[in-house]
């Protein structure tokens, strides 16, 4: 009978071995795969930071030419109504972005 115990604790043991080193594996896995993909995350949020600096810049300077453009047709009440919906739409884009606005 303590034979029989024996073999079963062994048994057990050898399939407790097993289950701990598969979970062991998985567990390696996911680490590999979360390093991966933080690292795919990161260089996805460094593109983004650079398109939008990008976009940030254009719409700085697209303001700049727009209040030089105003200034010197501040006589034509066409043009003025034009540059005012092109600031307009301009606040929108930045309120979209989240972009807080640095010339106003």
């Amino acid at each position: 009978m303590a034979d029989e115990i024996k073999k079963g604790l062994q048994t057990l043991t050898k399939t407790v071995d097993k289950g701990f080193a598969s979970v062991a594996g998985d567990i390696a896995d996911v680490k590999k795969e979360l390093s991966e993909f933080r690292a795919e995350m990161f260089e996805f949020k460094q593109e983004t930071r650079d398109e939008l600096a990008y976009i940030k810049s254009e719409i700085v300077d697209i303001r700049k030419r727009l209040s030089l453009l105003e200034e010197k047709v501040k006589g034509h009440s066409g043009f003025t109504k034009e540059i005012d919906e092109a600031f307009s739409r301009i606040s929108i884009i930045e309120k979209h972005l989240g972009i807080k606005s640095k010339s106003k």
